[in-house]
């Protein structure tokens, strides 16, 4: 079996979690290829998996961190974004039909899901979020809300046409991100909550005084993990926001960043 992965490279979430499934797959005797862009690419490069370096897509951010819609609309604007989307398709199309995939899993990629859907390969697309929530302000906060609507039914289609869409959260009533998974019915039936997509089972790991002494942890004080990832932008601030908190917590907590 041959398994064509397809994570979107900004940040390391996406990369993160196709890995371990990743991993798994290797151990059936498949062959697989990656192929991800900008921070994705040193991740995948480091599991040592074969990688393709796709051309790179992103968006403006502002000093805080948060998407500068403005500036995106203006750079690179929705003509080079949409030639960057297109050489984007391109690229997949020439990479899948190399590698000859039995199935291509794009997380959270539009481009590989239309590349595959073109040479008519199966596809699994995974999702963390199915409908993108922006903040409004009160002033067309209707025409937004239309925008929105509309959005939906645009990206829902693509993401879920033809496609088996796998979404690491918990079935109801246990989900977490319900603002983010208001999934139409039409859309439903090729929608599936798996759950968190795990490295490692809660059952296998050590116990927590392994941990704690392999890790170098204090036995006797409680700890607080903070993991950041995300684009270097986004990081830096929200690191930033985390460490003058944390700094004014007492020194009975030992603080992992």
């Amino acid at each position: 079996m041959r398994v064509y992965f397809a994570p979107c490279g900004i940040g390391l979430g996406h990369v993160g979690r196709c890995v371990p499934i990743a991993k798994r797959i290797l151990k059936k005797k498949a062959e697989l290829m990656f192929s991800t862009y900008r921070e994705g690419i040193r991740y995948v490069e480091r599991e040592g998996f074969p990688l393709i370096k796709a051309p790179p897509i992103g968006f403006q951010v502002k000093p805080d961190g948060t998407v500068d819609f403005r500036q995106t609309a203006v750079n690179p604007g929705p003509f080079i974004a949409s030639l960057t989307l297109l050489n984007q398709i391109n690229a997949e199309i020439q990479a899948i039909e190399s590698f000859k995939p039995d199935v291509v899993v794009s997380d959270s990629r539009i481009s590989p899901l239309l590349a595959a859907r073109i040479l008519g390969i199966p596809r699994i697309c995974i999702l963390n979020q199915f409908q993108v929530i922006i903040p409004r302000k009160k002033r067309f906060l209707r025409l937004a809300k239309f925008a929105d609507s509309v959005t939906l039914t645009i990206i829902g289609k693509m993401w879920t046409s033809g496609n088996t869409v796998l979404i690491p959260d918990f079935p109801s009533p246990y989900t977490i991100c319900t603002g983010n998974l208001k999934i139409p019915k039409s859309y439903r039936k090729n929608v599936r909550l798996i759950g968190p997509i795990l490295p490692v089972q809660p059952d296998e790991l050590p116990t927590e005084e392994e941990l704690r002494e392999k890790l170098r942890l204090p036995a006797d004080k409680p700890v607080i993990f903070a993991p950041i990832s995300g684009p270097i932008r986004e990081r830096a601030f929200l690191t930033g926001i985390l460490r003058k908190i944390l700094l004014e917590f007492p020194e009975d907590y030992e603080v992992v960043m």
